[in-house]
């Protein structure tokens, strides 16, 4: 939120970063989520954009 206030003098966005830590402690009370295989990950093509 300092940042908002300081570099966009505003606070518009502050609902969406408590949506963010809201899904954010979603994520790490889950237990059943584990991180993905890079195995499982596709390959990007080289005209792909990161």
């Amino acid at each position: 939120m300092f940042r908002l206030v300081v570099v966009q003098h505003t606070l518009k966005g502050v609902g969406d970063l408590v949506r963010g830590f809201r899904a954010n402690r979603a994520l790490w009370r889950d237990t059943s989520w584990r991180p993905m295989d890079p195995a499982d990950v596709p390959a990007r093509k080289s005209g792909d954009a990161a």
